[in-house]
This record gives structure tokens, C-alpha cells and sequence, in this order.
């Protein structure tokens, strides 16, 4: 199994919807016991349509798009109650609400289409009705769903929250944007109109916004970062009010190795959400790559005093202190990491490192044969463990180790 924290710490999962995002952060820990029964096909197509009423003041590309919204909410609907009745999970139903959750991270949009129908004889009201087909890949659904059951609840039910203030943001858009339209029409000044075009233009930037975002999140995924970065550039100059801009374009910084450009997005996340401590941590993270490990370790402190149980920042914390030769202080982080996750490879190769330093060669071997046990395809952790046993002087099983290493990639 790929240790996927020795690879990056961190596994972002975008659900986004509608004309609002929200980037929750976890990682996955234990494949679950889940079957997906979906006979016959590995991508399943879900059609679904909507209906929006707009103005000749409303830009026709806006009034499409937020038809497309409704239409593939609908088709979400129809994949919810699907995916529902063919899935199982050991020890959980998955409710409707979370089928929806999961489905809207993962859909692909491969067709749709839109018409415009005038409702009265001069034309000043249309309806946009929208017919959009969505696929929905099973492979990735169960992926998803094993993601999905590695959190807790409290993550998971702030997360279908989310999903549903989404769709209420979209509908009071759309109420607000009749409203405004009908003030038009009543406006008796200039100055009037141009307030209320002000308005509706605030609100379709908003919604350009969310375009982008999503656009960016796609690039994140696909490890176009260049892209994402460009595109969380665009979302920010639309609507300078999304928190998770600022965070996602960090994560995209990091992921180019531009770690003096991460730092004052995390900053500015930090500012607009004080008590998320993955803003904290992942500034941290950055400091740390700048080899300014005082500096990120107060930020570990940080992330930790909001979250007690955050592993990830327990063992970040340990390898600057690590960084630092504080090795008696790595130790005690590594160990809690540990205690947090048992399979936490990478604490117990560093936690390895540590006791080695120190010159508690037992201690440390017993970590580095735990880290290959974890993670048996690794060269670095059997050159490590070749150390520690050239220090307890079997120079046969160190050099059983070292060749292992080479064997598997790995040359000092």
C-alpha cells in the first residue's frame, strides 16, 4: 500500500457545487470493508434538467449557467438515490445526503445543452431550460467513499452542510437577481439603475468566481499547478472574500516549490479563518522548507492547541525539532503522532532517526522495522535500518540491508 503521508501529509478533497466552495482536508487512513454493486459499467451517466427565468437585463451566458446549475443538481438527485440503493458499507448506510456529498466531487459534465423560451411577446422574459448529462465513474465513487468513511462524523455532517448551504446560495442568488430586475423596472433616477446594475453585476462576478474555482480545482487534481495557481489568481481579483482561494493557491504554491509565495496565502487564510488549523499547519510546513524551523514550529504549536488530536502536525512539529538536533523533544511529537495513528509510517522512520541519534539503537531499531513493515518498497528505511545495525555491529544484515536499498532505488 502507497504510504500516502510519507508522500505529501496531505490529501485535499475539493467538493464544490454551485456558486460556492469549500475545500475540506483529510487524510485517508484504513481501506473499510465496502462493496459498490453497479452491474455492467464502470461510469454511470445521470441526466438531469432545469429551469431558470431570466430579463433581457440578464446576460444570456449567466441565466445558462445558473440553469446548468439546476440541472445538474437534479442530476445529482437522480445518482444519489441510485448509488444509494446498489452500495454497501460495513457498519454504515451511507444516507442520501452523503451519496450527493461524495457524487458532487467526482462528476464530469459530458453534455449539455440549453434553449431559450420567451415568456411574453416582447421578449423581456425568457426561460432558460437546461438539459445536462454528468458521469459519474464507480471506480473512483468507491475511492471516494473509503475517504469518505476515514473521517469523522463531525467532518462528515460539516461537509453535507456545506453541500446544503450551496444550494441555498444558488436559489437566493437567483431570487435576488429577480428582485433586482424587478427594481429596475421601477427605478426613478439614474443613479437608482445604476446601483441596482452595480448589484447584479456583484453577483455575477461572484458566480465567474466560482467557475474559476472549479476550473482550479480540476487543474489541482490533475497536478496541473501552474494552471490551479493562475486560475485561484482569478477567483481572488472576482471575489477577494473566498477563504479557501487564498488556501488552495497556497497548496499550489507549495506543490511548486514556491514556498515564499505560499506563506501569505496561508497568512491571509489564517486572518479570514483564525481557528482552522490547517491554515496554521500548512504555513508551518512551508516555514520548514525554508529551513526556518522556529518559525514553523510555532506554528505547529498553533495548529496543535486548535486541534489535539492533529497527527500531522505532531509529526511536522517532530521533524523540525528533528531539523533542530532537539531529538529528545522529536521523539516525544513523533511518539504522539503515533499514538494518533499507528500506521503513521513516516513518524516511526523519523522517531527511528531520532533514538538512533541519541544512540538508543534498539529503540530505534524497533521503529525501522515497523517502517518497513509498513512500507516494504522504501530503499531509505532499510539503509537506515543498515546504519543502526553497522552501529550494532552485524555487518551481515547491514549489508543485507544496504544492497536491499540499492535493490530497490535507493543510493546514498
Amino acid at each position: 500500500m502507497i504510504n500516502i503521508k510519507k508522500i505529501c501529509n496531505l490529501v485535499t478533497a475539493s467538493l464544490t457545487f454551485g456558486s460556492l466552495m469549500f475545500v475540506p482536508i483529510f487524510c485517508p487512513i484504513d481501506d473499510l470493508s465496502i462493496f459498490i454493486s453497479i452491474a455492467h459499467a464502470e461510469v454511470q451517466p445521470y441526466t438531469g434538467t432545469g429551469d431558470y427565468i431570466g430579463s433581457d437585463d440578464e446576460l444570456p451566458t449567466k441565466a445558462k449557467q445558473r440553469a446548468k446549475e439546476y440541472a445538474i443538481r437534479n442530476a445529482l438527485e437522480q445518482a444519489g438515490i441510485f448509488i444509494s440503493s446498489q452500495t454497501i458499507v460495513k457498519d454504515h448506510k451511507l444516507e442520501k445526503d452523503e451519496i450527493i456529498t461524495i457524487a458532487s466531487s467526482i462528476l464530469k459534465v459530458v453534455k449539455d445543452n440549453c434553449i431559450a423560451i420567451p415568456l411574453n411577446e416582447d421578449g423581456s422574459y425568457i426561460k432558460y431550460h437546461a438539459t445536462v448529462t454528468v458521469t459519474i465513474d464507480t471506480n473512483e465513487l468507491n475511492e471516494k467513499i473509503n475517504e469518505w468513511m476515514n473521517i469523522n462524523n463531525k467532518e462528515r455532517n460539516n461537509l453535507i452542510e456545506q453541500n446544503r448551504v450551496q444550494q441555498r446560495i444558488i436559489d437566493e442568488q437567483a431570487k435576488r437577481i429577480r428582485e433586482l430586475e424587478q427594481a429596475i423596472s421601477k427605478s426613478t433616477t439614474p443613479q437608482d439603475n445604476a446601483n441596482i446594475r452595480n448589484e447584479i453585476t456583484s453577483i455575477d462576478r461572484i458566480s465567474d468566481a466560482s467557475t474559476y474555482f472549479n476550473r482550479a480545482m480540476n487543474y489541482a487534481k490533475t497536478k496541473n499547478y501552474k494552471q490551479a495557481m493562475e486560475d485561484y489568481t482569478r477567483v481572488i481579483e472576482l471575489n477577494p472574500s473566498i477563504p479557501e482561494a487564498y488556501y488552495n493557491r497556497g497548496l499550489a504554491y507549495y506543490n511548486l516549490k514556491n514556498y515564499n509565495k505560499a506563506i501569505p496565502d496561508f497568512t491571509k487564510y489564517i486572518q479570514m479563518k483564525p481557528n482552522d488549523g490547517d491554515g496554521y499547519r500548512n504555513r508551518g510546513r512551508n516555514y520548514a522548507k525554508l529551513k526556518n524551523n522556529n518559525m514553523a514550529i510555532s506554528d505547529f504549536n498553533k495548529a496543535i492547541q486548535l486541534n489535539s488530536r492533529d497527527d500531522i502536525s505532531y509529526y511536522l512539529r517532530g521533524k523540525s525539532y528533528y531539523d533542530l538536533k532537539l531529538y529528545d523533544q522529536a521523539i516525544s511529537d513523533l511518539t504522539k503522532a503515533i499514538q494518533l495513528d499507528p500506521k503513521y509510517e513516516i513518524a516511526y522512520f523519523y522517531r527511528g532517526l531520532s533514538y538512533g541519534r541519541t544512540n538508543k539503537l534498539k529503540e530505534a531499531l524497533v521503529d525501522l522495522n515497523k517502517a518497513i513493515q509498513l512500507n516494504p518498497t522504501d530503499g531509505i528505511n532499510y539503509h537506515v535500518r543498515g546504519i543502526i545495525y553497522e552501529a550494532m555491529g552485524d555487518n551481515v544484515k547491514a549489508k543485507a540491508d544496504f544492497d536491499k536499498a540499492k535493490q530497490l532505488g535507493y543510493n546514498n
